[in-house]
């Protein structure tokens, strides 16, 4: 907290390796468990977080100054993908609520996020 740049590079670089880690687990299980209903969503939603965290590792300095778009679009892409998937699987299965749930947080986070961009 001292040197508040660090500090932001710091957090770019730790959440980097945080969507970048939960994306390879998503695609093991993704592809662990194929047969189940929602397979390209829950694919989608993986890939979409490795993307993420390659975005930040990639280019760490430019990566804290953007933080909140990747952020933001990170979390609206997510949404859309878990409702897609919780639809899916609704129609399937005849649960999935609590997936629809999720996703609809993550549309409030990120709507929350691209709303207090400019801020």
């Amino acid at each position: 907290m001292i040197v508040p740049p660090l500090a932001s590079l710091a957090v770019t670089i730790f959440l980097g390796w945080m969507f970048l880690i939960s994306g390879i687990a998503g695609l093991v299980l993704t592809f662990w468990a194929r047969q189940m209903p929602g397979f390209w969503w829950s694919l989608i939603s993986a890939v979409l977080a490795v993307a993420a965290g390659i975005i930040l590792l990639a280019q760490p300095v430019q990566g804290t100054l953007t933080l909140t778009i990747v952020v933001g679009a990170y979390f609206l892409a997510e949404g859309v993908a878990t409702n897609m998937y919780a639809l899916e699987h609704r129609a399937n299965c005849r649960s999935g609520g609590l997936l629809l749930v999720a996703g609809i947080m993550d549309l409030l986070i990120a709507a929350v996020i691209i709303a207090g961009l400019p801020g």
